[in-house]
């Protein structure tokens, strides 16, 4: 490969064919031109001159990243699972394969030859690749419409982010990202099905994911860092430990698989015991014995999370029935809550900290919220 290679200029001209084309033919674009251009790509990138002096990290990335993947997986025992939208004949299969897994891997190539052998400036490269790689025609097809288009930065735009940084920090240590992408993309086409996520699970798994990565790789490349005294050492290997630690149960705890989830309270139905801002935490549902009269319940109706007090309890056909009332209503709700409308019991709430979903429910809704939380 020339040292002076434009790729830089290549990469600005594909970026504009990128916006274009993946608006006005997304079909084409998508099937034919972005695979092409990348298996050209691949044809001009000398080979020689991508290698690793980190040979053996490789390999523990690799085992990392599936160990995260297989954690991912068994969330679905808890969240469910639901089929996956790939048809899984042979061709479908190779198709796309093609059309998913080739550009990844032109892309981690091309970062990794821009950065360590032509020594282009790492946030520039970044930058370009996370603008080429959004689907500018799945924003456009959300008519930039408030609450649909926050959902698809935090789910969507946000884990590209977060996990291109991770990858050029990767490849500036010689690490071989596309392994990692070929992974992550044939377990999608080829596994049938997938965890019953979210939009917010989804986010919340992309931002984190490169974080316990990133927390990893500093027990890594033991030569590159500064010579410190052996406590020290082990101060900042215990911080790292930490750090993980917390991480990981953070994102269980959002994710609601630990017995303890938190929803944040969106009305003052329930004023003075919790207002608005507040953020509740309770009881996953195990056990409907202990619900009696008084009881807080947290209950689903059309989507829609609500936390009142239980007034009357009865039973018909072996199937329980609640009626409830919030505390700061003048009259009971309207519908009786089934079993199966029920997700758990109140333990406590915490003050003022569920402020930033109250505003972003006013701004995406343009109007106050009628039910208890969401």
């Amino acid at each position: 490969m020339k040292k002076n290679f434009p790729w830089l200029i290549i990469l600005n001209i594909y970026l504009i064919i990128t916006i274009l084309l993946s608006i006005s033919h997304f079909k084409i674009y998508t099937n034919i031109i972005n695979p092409l251009f990348w298996f050209i790509i691949l044809l001009l990138i000398n080979k020689n001159s991508f290698r690793s002096y980190h040979n053996h990290y490789n390999l523990y990335f690799i085992i990392l990243n599936i160990f995260i993947i297989t954690i991912y997986f068994c969330t679905g025992f808890i969240l469910g699972f639901t089929k996956s939208p790939y048809n899984h004949s042979i061709i479908s299969i190779i198709k796309n394969t093609i059309i998913n897994v080739l550009p990844l891997i032109g892309i981690e190539i091309l970062r990794y030859t821009t950065i360590n052998q032509e020594k282009r400036h790492p946030f520039i490269i970044t930058l370009l690749l996370i603008l080429i790689e959004i689907n500018y025609n799945q924003i456009l097809s959300l008519h930039l419409k408030n609450e649909q288009f926050f959902k698809y930065i935090c789910s969507y735009f946000f884990p590209i982010i977060s996990n291109s940084i991770l990858y050029t920090f990767l490849t500036t240590k010689q690490i071989k990202t596309y392994y990692l992408r070929i992974i992550n993309a044939l377990v999608i086409i080829l596994l049938p099905i997938f965890p019953n996520t979210d939009w917010f699970t989804n986010g919340v798994i992309g931002l984190f994911n490169p974080i316990i990565v990133y927390v990893f790789s500093k027990y890594m490349f033991p030569k590159e860092r500064k010579i410190i005294t052996k406590k020290e050492k082990q101060i900042e290997n215990l911080n790292y430990v930490l750090t993980l630690i917390f991480v990981i149960i953070l994102t269980g705890f959002m994710l609601g698989i630990f017995k303890y989830k938190p929803i944040a309270i969106l009305s003052n139905s329930m004023s003075p015991k919790f207002n608005q801002g507040d953020i509740l935490i309770y009881q996953k549902k195990n056990n409907l014995k202990k619900i009696t009269k008084n009881t807080i319940i947290i209950y689903k109706l059309k989507n829609q999370y609500i936390a009142h007090r239980v007034i009357n309890i009865k039973k018909i056909n072996n199937q329980y029935f609640y009626q409830t009332k919030g505390d700061n209503n003048n009259t009971y709700d309207n519908n009786w809550v089934s079993e199966k409308q029920i997700e758990g019991i109140y333990a406590f709430h915490i003050k003022y900290i569920g402020f930033p979903t109250v505003w972003l429910n006013y701004y995406f809704n343009n109007k106050k919220p009628l039910v208890g939380i969401k």
